[in-house]
């Protein structure tokens, strides 16, 4: 952990990816059916959930329609709080 300006800051980036495939299997959502659904590939949300590829503005609107109940300000909020750590640790995206 470490502070900045009296607040707590974890060294440990988790991608929101993370989040999204906890979610989806959670609710039944097979990785296809959230490609099909969002307009990508398998593998590209096989990249989203381990992190290596960025959740999108227009990504998260299409999320907000399949993950009910979860707008989009919270993937976006998650994905930029992912990209802060990466930065604040020194590290980058998975390849």
């Amino acid at each position: 952990m470490t502070t900045k300006s009296g607040r707590l800051y974890s060294n440990i980036a988790i991608p929101p990816g993370e989040s999204l495939q906890e979610e989806t299997e959670f609710r039944g959502i097979s990785a296809q059916t959230l490609a099909d659904s969002c307009g990508k590939s398998v593998d590209e949300i096989k990249d989203i959930f381990r992190g290596a590829k960025e959740i999108t503005p227009e990504f998260a609107a299409a999320l907000e329609q399949v993950v009910t109940g979860i707008g989009a300000y919270i993937w976006l909020g998650l994905e930029e709080d992912y990209q802060e750590t990466l930065r604040r640790v020194g590290e980058s995206r998975p390849e």
